[in-house]
């Protein structure tokens, strides 16, 4: 066999893994589970969440119950449970194992567009189109913590890889974070130029991603919200980020290209044309692979990328390739983990989050 034929019969870097019909009525949101990347869930106007894994036909699983459309969605850290911002502004848990729901909340003013679960609790946190945030302790059935400061609709929130952080970017162009403890706003930066859609926190070091409707990617220092680097503008809206998980790339989605980011300074590392539309969720599960998931109308399409034809290496960027340094940066690289606050200035709300795990030594 010829090696020309071999070429031609392997399979592109990203390929298309496979397409369905998702719901009845179209489909709002899909997100990966991020402990195996090999489940994902699904929401739509048919108010319904259909629970699936990768590379199967059929659902595995169908939450009936919604009162509304299923806006977002997020699995927790041992994808066991998931929980459901709705358009009403409600938000509804349900446990995966038994098939049920189990927690009914009242949520916002607005329509719900972001959710995430704490780390290391039952504690969920919500953004809105009534620009708000707010925190829920499932296992109380009630907000206890709502934060206000943004100007526009909240499209993003995510908890820090310690819980003790908020991170959020709305509409009004802004990223705040958000001090759990302290219930109070930390930081904010206004670098964006349009919406906020996409947040991304480093596995270990403390970096945070950014991106939005400007086409640019951010990576901020966590601490004070400061700006490490930036990318040249992608060709359309960035609209999802995942670092690879040794953290050593950050990986982009736009409806037409998928790319590689290093930091540090910044270089692109790769950049891939993939005509995948509305990519609404990317994720790394190994040094080998990257799901991603689109959407159009009623139906989801998957796609596959194999990581060892792209480019991690910095030392062998195709000169095509090569971007500016924007801002440099003396961010110490450091394992992500913020002093304790002391616990007088614990409000009694915020003191029922739990505190990071710690580990303590013993010299013999």
């Amino acid at each position: 066999e010829k090696l020309d034929d071999v070429v031609l019969k392997m399979p592109p870097p990203i390929f298309k893994l496979q397409e369905f019909i998702a719901h009845a009525e179209p489909v709002n949101c899909v997100v990966f589970g991020r402990k195996s990347g090999g489940v994902f869930g699904t929401g739509g106007n048919d108010k319904k969440i259909n629970i699936w894994a990768v590379g199967k036909p059929n659902a595995v699983l169908s939450l009936a119950g919604n009162v509304s459309a299923v806006n977002t969605l997020q699995f927790d850290g041992k994808e066991e449970s998931v929980v459901a911002g709705l358009a009403s502004g409600g938000l509804r848990l349900w446990d995966l194992e038994q098939g049920k729901m189990i927690r009914t909340l009242p949520g916002h003013d607005a329509a719900v567009c972001s959710v995430d679960f704490h780390p290391y609790g039952q504690f969920v946190v919500s953004g809105a189109a009534d620009s708000t945030i707010k925190i829920w302790d499932m296992r109380r059935k009630g907000c206890i913590q709502v934060y206000r400061g943004h100007t526009a609709s909240v499209g993003s929130v995510r908890f820090c890889p310690d819980g003790r952080w908020i991170v959020s970017g709305a509409a009004d162009c802004s990223v705040k974070m958000w001090d759990v403890t302290a219930t109070r706003m930390a930081a904010e930066w206004r670098g964006h130029r349009g919406a906020v859609g996409a947040l991304e926190f480093h596995p270990t070091e403390l970096l945070l991603a950014t991106a939005g409707t400007d086409r640019t990617v951010n990576l901020l220092d966590v601490e004070s919200l400061r700006p490490v680097c930036s990318a040249a503008p992608d060709s359309a809206e960035v609209q999802c980020l995942a670092f690879h998980p040794a953290g050593q790339a950050l990986f982009s989605a736009s409806r037409d290209s998928l790319r590689c980011h290093a930091w540090e300074p910044y270089a692109l590392l790769d950049a891939r044309p993939v005509s995948w539309g509305r990519v609404v969720d990317i994720v790394v599960p190994s040094s080998k692979n990257l799901f991603a998931a689109s959407i159009s109308g009623n139906n989801v399409a998957l796609w596959a990328a194999d990581l060892d034809v792209f480019n991690l290496n910095r030392s062998t960027i195709n000169p095509a390739l090569e971007s500016q340094l924007t801002l440099p940066s003396s961010r110490p690289k450091s394992p992500f983990f913020l002093p304790p606050l002391t616990r007088s200035a614990v409000p009694a709300a915020a003191a029922v989050l739990p505190p990071p795990p710690t580990t303590t030594t013993t010299t013999t």
